[in-house]
């Protein structure tokens, strides 16, 4: 890139602005550049031939100048001080300071501007191409900034429709989500009640079992499977225990789903810590269950070796039989409910970060329509 440059270009003319764009695309530049300027990339031609053409073009059919005074940008001449010493202007004196420049208020760089001083005896006789063309040049300008405005306004107008769009696939995006977090919200809700029906049929079930245990121990002599039965006893209250905590803690999150459903209009950034929490807790409610539906069976198979055994079958073990099996299916289906939940969830687990970015994205839209306005 050392023998490019960039430049703007207005009407037939090229304006050195900008200095030199990074590999990472910052841009630097020792004028303004405004939004929407389009920028050109220019060979740079030789220093020397350039001012020697430059000066014949424009002293063609003009008289020997009196003066001149240079207004030499700084940097041009930073950027060829090594042929500075191969200028010469014998036949008149010149008189030159360096600054930065603009052209009809553009910022120009690496640009010399002069003023050319002539003694005529007729003025109409001496027509200047810059008086002939001033006009035009100040309509190109005109016409320039009408353009940028334009640019502008069209850009402004496509990052919009960008946000529009990008709002439309969010409402979409969290209308779906609401949806199935209100399913969720159902399903966690029917667990609930599911469960404390359990917890309060499970205990009187519970005394019930210990209390003809006991007796069939007392008429059977049946201590080691009566002891075995009651271990797995004891084992169910503690898994009862867990299920109980996990009841309270699915109401706590069906009411936050809830919550989440309702704030969706907001961009819904919390559905992914719900989401997350509610996915844990379904599986650790299908873990539960699940070790609770292994319990059970252990007890019914105890049960049915204590029957085999006294060789009896009375209403009471028919009764635990029965209640047993009837707890077992009651609880497949919640494990299955629970796995319907936990894949749902499992579906949606970069819903909030797919909210995050495109909340970013807007973010980004809204910065780049902020520096638009600025100008």
């Amino acid at each position: 890139m050392q023998e490019y440059t960039f430049a703007l270009k207005i009407g037939e003319d090229y304006l050195i602005s900008p200095m030199e764009i990074n590999p990472d695309k910052t841009l630097f530049s020792y004028c303004d550049i405004e939004s929407a300027q389009e920028l050109s990339l220019l060979k740079k031609t030789n220093f020397i031939e350039a001012i020697k053409k430059d000066y014949e073009k424009f002293s063609f059919n003009k008289p020997k100048p009196l003066g001149a005074i240079f207004n030499d940008c700084i940097l041009r001449r930073l950027h060829n001080k090594e042929h500075l010493n191969q200028i010469h202007f014998n036949d008149f004196p010149i008189v030159g300071f360096s600054s930065f420049g603009e052209i009809y208020g553009v910022g120009i760089a690496k640009s010399l501007v002069a003023i050319f001083f002539y003694e005529v005896e007729n003025f109409n006789d001496f027509k200047p191409r810059y008086l002939k063309t001033f006009i035009q040049k100040y309509s190109d300008f005109k016409y320039y900034y009408l353009n940028i405005r334009a640019q502008k306004l069209e850009m402004t107008n496509e990052i919009n429709k960008i946000i529009l769009n990008q709002l439309k696939q969010n409402t979409s995006e969290i209308d779906k989500n609401t949806s199935i977090f209100k399913e969720i919200f159902e399903e966690l809700e029917n667990i609930r009640r599911s469960l404390t029906t359990i917890s309060k049929s499970f205990t009187n079930f519970t005394n019930y079992l210990e209390y003809n245990l006991y007796q069939s121990e007392e008429k059977m002599n049946l201590e080691k499977e009566v002891q075995s039965s009651l271990k797995n006893i004891d084992q169910l209250n503690s898994i009862l225990d867990l299920i109980s905590g996990i009841a309270e803690q699915t109401s706590l999150l069906s009411l936050n789903a809830g919550i989440e459903a309702a704030r969706a209009g907001k961009l819904g950034r919390g559905f992914a810590v719900v989401a997350d929490e509610v996915r844990k807790l379904s599986e650790n409610t299908q873990m539960g269950l699940g070790e609770m539906e292994g319990a059970i069976k252990l007890v019914i198979q105890t049960i049915q070796s204590i029957a085999k055994s006294s060789n009896s079958s009375t209403q009471e073990m028919n009764f635990i039989r029965d209640k047993s099996n009837e707890f077992s299916k009651i609880i497949s289906n919640l494990i299955n409910s629970g796995k319907e939940i936990s894949d749902k969830l499992k579906q949606r687990s970069n819903v909030g970060k797919d909210f995050e970015k495109n909340v970013n994205q807007l973010k980004c839209y809204e910065d780049v329509l902020a520096k638009l306005n600025q100008y």
